[in-house]
């Protein structure tokens, strides 16, 4: 990959200065960018827009609904179509042109052939061109945002970083000898982890070789920036499928490092994300636990994000109403909680796993929870003992949290579920009695292994982050004992805790908290998780 210096010369008429480029020929490190869970479009087999988020903006709403119209109210149509095996990455996605007077697309080739198109535009849309641009001039000389790195960091380091992320002119030079190209790699987060880090293995060493051979360009290693889940995708392709000797370095970016009680609230009470993007992202995904447990339960990749042993023990809690209390996991999670189906606060609630089995067949249902069980103990269970504790040895990472609490009050932005809290208390009604008719019309809306039986049954129905257990005297008078889902309290980026996403520092080469939150981690207005980024991608040149 050439750079080239413009000279000024003047002609034998001397009548104007004319300008002269002598190429240099550079070294090619090409960034690939990782985005996270529901960061990558998405379509069906015959190329229907299954998941696209396209843009943040209100000019969008009319196209955010179109493709997300179709999944108002649904669970069957979820299950259906949100299925990890009838999915492929979308590379259509809409992608920021680049700038006229200094076009990467001249020396990399386009953005739509550098993955730009697979992922999110709502959530990266910005900072990929910005991240481009910065490491990119057409005219060979340093950006205007590279120059200013040599200006103290917009932030600083967490006690105990190896690299301080200082720079100085000398460090800024070495940029002169590189080109970086940015990438994009969409990948199926409704599948494995494993399965997107080996199409990163296959991209890295099979299709960028070929992709630069062309340009008679010679690859070397690469620098890879990660979002969220694309970190854990990151990881295992260094740990686990030999990638790290071609790897540089990694940024990760708000990393659940060993997952997220997040991944648990949402299989009991939906997305419930706010606004009306978060809104309608909501109903796609799913809004209540109905239409999320039909996505979940067969796809391992939202699944793996699920605390792992590692995130620790009893931050699940249920405080019954005669003030007694139980806290799980106490030793293994995978059985204490996510396979445990004959308690209402399991992950996973047998009769929602199927909606397309709307007579409730036993032998349906027992296939539907065996294979269930097969993602949580062969892909949920070993992912994470694959992963535990593996970073690569040059790793940079930022992560989320409230830095500015005052009087250990979180704002409502940062507040994050570290631990799980269902309260229960007692509460007299008189309920209608229900004929076996009514039953039927919502039994989607009851807890398993729960049956109608006369006057003398027994209900516990569902509501929204509410589970209600039912106790009916033969005259319909009740005690019903209401178990609530509280509210998030704990520190973080409103996703991952800060347990989670604040990696042990003796992984990594620096760390950094910022004030950001998890999906808008790139999109930062004060611009310090993109520095942070480039700071560490200038810092990790130094030693090649």
């Amino acid at each position: 990959m050439s750079g080239s210096y413009q000279m000024l010369t003047q002609p034998s008429d001397e009548s104007q200065l004319q300008q002269m480029y002598i190429e240099k020929k550079k070294q090619l490190i090409p960034v690939i960018f990782l985005p996270g869970v529901m960061g990558s479009n998405l379509k069906n087999k015959n190329g229907d827009i299954i998941w696209r988020p396209e843009t943040n903006s209100m000019d969008g709403i009319t196209n955010l609904l179109g493709w997300a119209l179709p999944y108002f109210g649904s669970a069957q149509v979820r299950r259906k179509d949100l299925n990890p095996n009838e999915v492929l990455v979308d590379d259509r996605g809409k992608i920021k042109k680049a700038r006229k007077d200094n076009n990467d697309e001249h020396a990399f080739g386009p953005r739509s052939k550098r993955g730009w198109g697979t992922v999110a535009n709502m959530s990266y849309g910005d900072f990929l061109p910005w991240l481009q641009e910065h490491l990119y001039s057409e005219n060979g000389s340093l950006s205007q945002v590279l120059n200013k790195l040599i200006d103290m960091p917009s932030f600083t380091v967490d006690v105990g970083s190896k690299q301080n992320l200082f720079l100085d002119k000398k460090q800024l030079s070495l940029c002169d000898n590189y080109a970086f190209p940015v990438h994009a790699m969409g990948y199926n987060w409704l599948a494995s982890i494993e399965s997107s880090a080996n199409a990163l293995k296959n991209l890295i060493e099979v299709q960028l070789p070929q992709y630069y051979r062309r340009n008679k360009s010679k690859l070397s290693k690469v620098i890879l920036v990660t979002h969220s889940m694309g970190g854990l995708v990151a990881r295992y392709y260094t740990k686990e499928l030999g990638g790290e000797d071609k790897v540089y370095g990694v940024v990760h970016g708000v990393l659940p490092s060993t997952g997220a009680a997040a991944a648990y609230t949402r299989m009991k009470q939906g997305a419930a994300m706010t606004g009306i993007i978060g809104k309608i992202v909501s109903e796609v995904i799913g809004d209540d636990a109905e239409e999320m447990t039909a996505v979940c339960s067969q796809s391992p990749g939202p699944l793996q994000l699920l605390p792992s042993p590692n995130y620790g023990y009893n931050w699940l809690t249920i405080h019954h109403a005669d003030d007694t209390k139980e806290t799980y996991p106490k030793q293994d999670p995978y059985k204490e909680i996510y396979l445990e189906k004959d308690k209402w606060w399991g992950l996973c609630e047998p009769h929602l796993i199927n909606p397309l089995n709307t007579k409730y067949d036993s032998n349906l249902m027992k296939e539907d929870w065996d294979a269930y069980e097969r993602i949580i103990r062969n892909k949920v269970k070993n992912f994470h003992d694959k992963i535990k504790d593996n970073y690569h040895p040059n790793t940079y990472a930022f992560y989320g949290i409230d830095t500015k609490k005052e009087a250990n009050k979180i704002k409502a932005d940062f507040l994050t579920y570290e631990s799980v809290h269902w309260e229960g208390k007692l509460e007299q009604c008189f309920i209608k009695p229900y004929s076996p008719e009514d039953f039927t019309k919502v039994k989607s809306r009851f807890l398993p292994n729960e049956d109608y039986i006369g006057d003398k049954r027994r209900l516990n129905l569902r509501e929204l982050g509410e589970i209600r257990r039912l106790r009916l005297a033969p005259d319909n008078h009740s005690w019903r004992q209401v178990y609530t889902l509280q509210r998030a309290k704990e520190n973080g980026d409103n996703t991952v805790p800060k347990k989670s996403g604040e990696i042990p520092i003796t992984y990594l080469k620096s760390r950094v908290g910022l004030d950001i939150g998890h999906e808008p981690a790139y999109k930062d207005k004060q611009g310090r998780s993109q520095e942070f980024t480039l700071r560490a991608i200038i810092t990790m040149i130094q030693d090649i």
